[in-house]
């Protein structure tokens, strides 16, 4: 099984193997790297605490 995602530029299949259980390899579905702006991360911090009681 290959991952399938399209590239960018040459807008080929992706024909990794490595396959997450997603369906697909790591450069086309892996894991978030959070948020990078100030503004996204006070916004996750936001969620996090919002169902919390501190």
């Amino acid at each position: 099984m290959v991952c399938g995602g399209r590239g960018r530029q040459s807008g080929h299949p992706c024909q990794s193997q490595e396959i997450y259980p997603n369906g697909r390899c790591k450069w086309h579905g892996g894991a978030s790297t959070g948020p990078k702006t100030a503004e996204g991360r006070a916004r996750s911090l936001s969620n996090l605490t919002r169902g919390l009681k501190l």
